[in-house]
């Protein structure tokens, strides 16, 4: 991967309005009230703060740089893009269908937001974990365009393309695909699943959702509990919902609006895999429209395991290794990581879970 003078230029940028109008913000709620501290920021700013700038500096770090050449390998096919973070165990490189897993990552951010790249370091760490216990896995994580710019159904459609080109050009057995969404990535997840179904595409063995964002009307008691709690802001969701899919989103889009409603009889079972896995906070904004998921599903003769954060906000576990990604990439790879990580480690628990036979 290559840094380019753009690159350099969004970092200075980032480092230098970021902070400035996370000041502002601040101020604004000590003199205000309000608890949209990040409100101030513009769009392209958050996006270039969760870009893929450091990517270089991390395969090139002294847990990675002995095969930092082997990752992050970018695929680009007509209508799809995204990149293979690791292909087997880091120390010896797998072709994916050969590896006892795949994993199909698939990044949150509201649909406005968000990088294939911007989780690297847990799910690189995630690789390790699985390799430490004897499983190969892959992780392929989809790139998909965001709002405004583009709208729905083009997420929908470049991850089925992506699902596409693990059966039919990487010739991954569906049984060994995993389907992980966080948040936005999460309701993709849901939807990718919706579509195979509508689509008689041979399912895949498991899906992993970390707090995925079911109802797109934000609904829900918990978004009136929480509000003072969770680190999400409704009108932002609001927001990025009428970017995403407009005005009439709800009616065009009615079959993958809300996934927290009741469905007709069967249709989870014939939607979600033989395991499903769902992880939020209890301070997330998201709790209450997940709980009905799950129990829907459940009721459906759905298999879903469903892990409750007591305590936590949005984006737990995945924001647990934030502040220790630093010194992790500081330990060569034999140095062990002890209590580094353990947002990943959290998360390698849910796949060697479900794929246990």
């Amino acid at each position: 991967m290559q840094v380019t003078a753009a690159d350099v230029v969004k970092s200075v940028f980032v480092a230098v309005w970021l902070p400035f109008a996370l000041v502002l913000g601040i101020a604004e709620r000590l003199f205000t009230g309000r608890k949209d501290v990040v409100s101030l920021v513009p769009l392209s700013i958050k996006r270039a703060a969760v870009s893929r700038l450091n990517v270089e500096s991390i395969l090139s770090s002294p847990r990675f740089r002995s095969v930092g050449h082997e990752l992050c390998e970018k695929v680009e096919r007509k209508g799809l893009l995204g990149y293979w973070i690791s292909q087997g165990s880091l120390s010896s490189r797998t072709t994916p269908s050969e590896c006892d897993a795949v994993l199909l990552y698939i990044h949150g951010g509201a649909y406005v937001l968000g990088h294939p790249l911007m989780n690297v370091v847990q799910l690189l760490r995630i690789s390790e974990l699985m390799s430490s216990k004897g499983l190969s896995i892959s992780t392929f994580s989809l790139s998909y365009d965001l709002a405004p710019e583009s709208t729905f159904p083009r997420p929908f459609e470049q991850a089925l393309a992506a699902y596409r080109y693990l059966l039919e050009e990487a010739h991954i057995k569906p049984e060994k695909i995993v389907i992980c969404g966080e948040s936005a990535g999460g309701h993709l997840a849901l939807t990718l699943l919706h579509k195979l179904a509508d689509q008689q595409i041979p399912k895949p063995g498991g899906a992993a959702l970390l707090f995925p964002w079911v109802d797109l009307s934000n609904s829900g008691d918990s978004f009136n509990r929480n509000r003072k709690n969770d680190v999400l802001q409704r009108h932002e969701l609001d927001r990025a919902v009428h970017w995403t899919c407009g005005d009439d989103g709800r009616k065009t889009f009615a079959d993958i609006f809300d996934y927290s409603t009741p469905k007709s009889k069967s249709y989870w079972r014939g939607v979600l895999p033989a395991k499903t896995w769902v992880g939020v906070g209890s301070h997330d904004l998201f709790y209450d429209s997940i709980e009905d998921f799950v129990e829907y599903a459940r009721e459906d003769g759905c298999v879903v395991e469903y892990d409750i954060f007591e305590g936590k906000t949005h984006g737990y576990p995945v924001m647990l290794d934030v502040l220790s990604r630093k010194r992790y990439l500081q330990l060569s790879p034999e140095q062990d990581v002890g209590a580094l990580m353990q947002g990943a480690g959290m998360i390698a628990k849910v796949l060697l879970n479900l794929l246990e036979d």
